[in-house]
């Protein structure tokens, strides 16, 4: 297994595209060169190609997480849906909701 990776990456070294951001989660890589990330506290969908700086492309997302491309070439996100009861905290549903975003490449 020792040096796997080398085989498909270009560098080990690590390279930050961008900051300003509160909690994000991805990011989703597009076969044209680009990544989808969102900010989940911010409600933010982003999208950001290396060398430049990061696009939004949707504001109130609804703290959507889990984007991934759907077979028409748009993207999707999960949105975990929460329960409150008297009985104690907040707990996660069984179900998410989808939301199709699409953005324009």
């Amino acid at each position: 297994m020792g040096d796997d990776l080398s085989r498909v990456l270009e560098t080990a070294q690590a390279e930050r595209l961008a900051t300003g951001f509160v909690f994000t989660e991805g990011p989703l890589w597009h076969p044209d060169g680009f990544y989808y990330f969102v900010d989940i506290r911010r409600s933010h969908l982003h999208r950001i190609t290396p060398g430049k700086a990061a696009e939004l492309v949707r504001a109130d997302t609804g703290e959507g997480n889990g984007t991934t491309f759907d077979l028409q070439g748009g993207s999707s996100s999960a949105r975990a849906a929460t329960a409150a009861s008297r009985a104690g905290p907040p707990t996660v549903g069984a179900r998410s909701s989808w939301t199709a975003m699409r953005a324009s490449a």
